[in-house]
């Protein structure tokens, strides 16, 4: 059993019971990067900070809530080499047919491969954080002399599908950024 916790970023609208009853949000948009569900930053709230400063002009709460995931219906991108290696070959197979081009997104693959019901997964997740240009990373070198870190605090996302076979819960507010 992976139990999982998990922090949703929303903007700040002087709803916090609401979000408490109707909460967590989907999302549906049409740039959903890893299609529509429920996203979520897994285990370091630190990203979610940076969502809510960046793109939610500092107005923003954040919510906790855990989940049980296992393997076998997650689609890791972050831990799971075969996982990657099935994405990758499947962007591979898509442009031998001339469907890839400047426009498509990892959103697009998965949608490919829910439709072609090769795709069992509740879950997937992904590491973001090179997507966030000024986000602040903890991190420790290596080796002296070499620029290669570890990252202590990735941006790693997770998009929930189901969260009913998710069993997610204990889902509250654990900042607010209108509160001192």
């Amino acid at each position: 059993m992976a139990l999982r916790t998990v922090y949703q970023t929303l903007e700040f609208r002087n709803n916090n019971d609401q979000v408490l009853e109707h909460g967590p949000y989907d999302c549906n948009k049409s740039n959903a990067w890893l299609h529509s569900g429920f996203y979520f930053w897994e285990e370091f709230i630190e990203p979610a900070h940076h969502w809510g400063k960046t793109y939610n002009k500092k107005s923003y709460i954040i919510t906790i809530g855990e989940c049980v995931i296992t393997e076998e219906e997650l689609f890791d991108l972050v831990g799971n080499p075969k996982h990657l290696r099935m994405f990758r070959e499947t962007i591979e197979y898509l442009n031998d047919l001339g469907l890839v081009n400047e426009e498509t997104t990892v959103a697009h693959i998965i949608d490919y491969l829910m439709k072609e019901e090769v795709f069992d997964f509740i879950a997937t997740r992904a590491n973001t954080t090179e997507s966030f240009r000024r986000y602040n990373l903890l991190s420790l070198k290596f080796a002296i002399n070499y620029d290669i870190e570890l990252n202590l605090n990735p941006a790693i996302q997770i998009c929930i599908y189901d969260l009913e076979k998710s069993c997610f819960g204990n889902f509250k507010i654990v900042y607010d950024s209108s509160q001192p």
